[in-house]
C-alpha cells in the first residue's frame, strides 16, 4: 500500500462518518417537525373547542350563585345543565328561565341562583353539556362545594 491508499482510505472513512451524522441529524430534524405539525394541530384545534365550567361563587356575605362560564377560545353553543344531586340548592324558577344558554361567548358566565341554608346541602353534582360552532358535543361533569 502505498501514500495514495492511505489517503483514498482516509477519504472513504471521513465521507462514512459524514452520511451516517448526516442520517442522523436528518431523524432528529424529522422527529422534531412530527412533533412541531402535532403542537399545531392541536393548538388549531383548541381555536375551535370551547371550554364550558361552574362553580359556586360567593356574592356578598350570605348570598351564592352558581357561575356557568366559558374559559375556551370558542363559542360554546346549546348549554345545558343537568342536576344529579342537590336540586334543592338551585332556584327552580332561575334555571328555568336561564337554561339552556343558546350562545355563550368567550369569557362570558351567567349566574343561577343559589338557596343555601344554615346546615343544608353544601355540595351538588352536574353535569354540563354544549357543543362548538361545528356541532361537535362535549359534556364536563363537576361536583362543586360551598364553601
Amino acid at each position: 500500500m502505498d501514500a495514495s491508499d492511505f489517503i483514498s482510505l482516509a477519504a472513504l472513512v471521513v465521507a462514512a462518518i459524514a452520511i451516517w451524522r448526516t442520517e442522523k441529524y436528518s431523524k432528529t430534524t424529522d422527529r422534531l417537525n412530527r412533533l412541531l405539525i402535532e403542537k399545531e394541530t392541536e393548538e388549531s384545534e383548541a381555536q375551535d373547542r370551547p371550554d364550558v365550567s361552574g362553580n359556586f361563587v360567593k356574592v356578598g356575605r350570605h348570598d351564592w350563585r352558581f357561575k356557568i362560564f366559558n374559559r375556551g377560545a370558542a363559542t360554546a353553543r346549546n348549554v345545558a345543565m343537568e342536576i344529579a344531586e342537590g336540586r334543592s340548592l338551585f332556584v327552580g324558577g332561575d334555571l328555568e328561565a336561564k337554561l339552556p344558554i343558546p350562545i355563550l361567548e368567550r369569557h362570558q358566565h351567567v349566574d343561577l341562583l343559589v338557596s343555601a341554608t344554615l346546615g343544608g346541602l353544601t355540595r351538588s353534582k352536574v353535569v354540563l353539556r354544549w357543543e362548538n360552532e361545528r356541532g361537535a358535543q362535549f359534556v364536563k361533569e363537576l361536583t362543586p362545594i360551598l364553601s
